[in-house]
């Protein structure tokens, strides 16, 4: 029999689990703050989760927790790695160019099943693939010429040519896909089987975090191994700048990975934490090369001329100094420093583009010029600065805010010429998808015979002797043909929510490259 103090418990009992109920929902569940787990804000959807065919900055910053490789970065400083997979990387004495593989015990895919030197050499097998299109093709044809398994923990790998064993790190830090997945074996050809895209839409990979779900405008990462403090990471889709700064500042999310600069000065004043480091991406002017006027060379050429980005970026960056940050070419000024020499074909000429311009083949017509919301007030910035140059020049433009259909008629190339924001490289700066007449980000619609064969040389050259005569000679022809203009890299920053520990974002190849090591201080708020 319930007596009414025993009622007056339970009821009392009810009633707190009810408030901790809602005190965790509107306080954890409404501002984003799982006490377990990171959001991470951002405005593109990954293209797709595979290490051998990721393209877009999206799907290679959530790729790097997910997906182990023989090495691995630390995320902690720039290019800094260690053995992952591996436990012995040996270089042999009498051939310089070899290495024996001596991977670790124990080590196994999300799903379960074990890791062996197979599943390394099928992901090399991957990334050569022609069909595939892989990011990485270029640099793993231009220094690994094989791979050899021995046994299941063993395999050797042949060089081109001899390379220190600190480069051989970062060269062997691809993410490494299976070779059996859901007890079928995985084809080498990945985009002409269904089991290949059932891979990239449910991946398992090594790293401490393991795919959940994606969909709903959401990837959502679970921890894999006890290496990761934090049982989760979300990444939410919120193409708009403002509101992402919004809820960064209201604590509904903890990490926004790129803030347009007029957002800095709010962002201090709310005490938000940041740090800076300088992305493998660039600022471009694009142009249709397939529609009239882009069409005709010496247009593009005036164009180009009269654009000063020097002031465009101090434009971009509100009055601050960008003068470090401009390119001059299609190696941006973070590429190998031994390309940093190479000078602007066509630079800043008022007078020189006049000329060209009187001599091309435009006629007055308007152009648009369009680039994305998602941009922020520094794309806006960035496209109105340079509509104002090239009216100087006497070309009538008109600048054209749009929103996620701006990348759609990039790929179908429905644009006269564009603000760009190429991102999706790592270290190595493989600018043959761009350029190339089949490559798979050629939104220009560039077909230059001589800049494919020249494209080709020098993605299967290794050597620097060789291939920085092949690189001035590719600066020279594509600043002749002017794709694009190339404008500049800027530094970028992350900002990232008081209850947020032990961060460190210094690499832009690994920008979540010490993840595993973050931890949620649950009484920062």
């Amino acid at each position: 029999m319930i007596t009414v103090a025993k009622g007056k418990l339970i009821v009392a009992l009810v009633l707190s689990v009810i408030i901790a109920f809602f005190v965790y929902y509107f306080w954890y569940s409404e501002k984003g703050l799982d006490p377990n787990t990171i959001v991470v804000s951002i405005d593109r959807m990954p293209d797709v989760l595979n290490p051998v065919l990721s393209r877009n900055a999206q799907a290679l910053i959530i790729s790097r927790p997910v997906f182990g490789g023989i090495t691995k970065p630390s995320g902690e400083k720039v290019s800094d790695f260690s053995l992952d997979v591996a436990s012995e990387i040996n270089q042999r004495e009498d051939e310089k160019n070899v290495y024996d593989i001596v991977m670790r015990q124990g080590v196994k895919w999300h799903d379960g099943r074990d890791l062996t030197a197979r599943d390394i050499l099928y992901t090399y097998q991957c990334l050569k693939e022609p069909d595939n299109k892989s990011p990485l093709r270029g640099y793993i044809n231009e220094l690994i010429r094989d791979i050899t398994v021995q046994d299941e923990l063993h395999l050797t790998i042949e060089f081109v040519t001899p390379i220190a064993p600190g480069d051989a790190l970062w060269v062997l830090d691809f993410g490494l896909i299976p070779s059996v997945f859901r007890n079928k074996s995985m084809p080498i050809n990945l985009l002409r089987s269904s089991i290949g895209m059932d891979f990239s839409k449910e991946p398992v990979g090594l790293g401490p975090y393991q795919v959940e779900s994606i969909g709903n405008n959401q990837v959502k990462l679970r921890r894999a191994t006890n290496d990761a403090l934090v049982e989760n990471v979300v990444f939410q889709l919120q193409y708009d700048v403002a509101i992402r700064v919004k809820k960064l500042i209201d604590q509904k999310v903890d990490l926004l990975l790129d803030v347009d600069p007029q957002y800095f000065e709010e962002l201090k004043k709310a005490g938000i934490q940041y740090c800076d480091y300088l992305p493998f991406a660039f600022y471009a002017v694009a142009y249709n090369l397939q529609r009239y006027p882009f069409s005709d060379a010496v247009f593009r050429r005036a164009l180009n001329a009269s654009l000063d980005k020097r002031k465009v970026a101090r434009d971009a960056l509100s009055g601050e100094n960008g003068d470090n940050y401009v390119n001059y070419g299609p190696f941006p000024h973070n590429a190998h420093r031994l390309f940093r020499q190479f000078k602007e074909v066509f630079p800043y000429d008022p007078s020189k583009a006049k000329d060209l311009l009187a001599r091309s083949s435009y006629r007055g017509e308007r152009l648009e010029l369009i680039y994305p919301s998602s941009y922020g007030s520094m794309g806006e910035r960035i496209a109105r600065s340079v509509a104002d140059m090239f009216r100087r020049l006497g070309i009538a433009v008109e600048v054209i805010e749009l929103g996620r259909n701006f990348f759609s008629k990039l790929e179908s190339r429905d644009y006269s010429m564009a603000v760009v924001y190429e991102t999706g490289f790592n270290r190595q700066y493989n600018i043959v998808p761009l350029f190339h007449s089949q490559g798979a980000r050629n939104i220009t619609g560039l077909r230059d015979g001589k800049t494919d064969e020249l494209l080709l040389s020098w993605e299967n050259t290794v050597i620097m002797d060789e291939k920085y005569p092949l690189s001035k000679e590719l600066h020279q022809r594509i600043s002749e043909v002017v794709p694009y203009t190339f404008l500049f890299t800027l530094p970028k920053r992350a900002y990232f929510s008081r209850r947020l520990k032990e961060v460190n974002i210094v690499d832009a190849d690994a920008i979540l490259g010490s993840i595993s090591k973050w931890r949620i201080d649950v009484e920062a708020h």
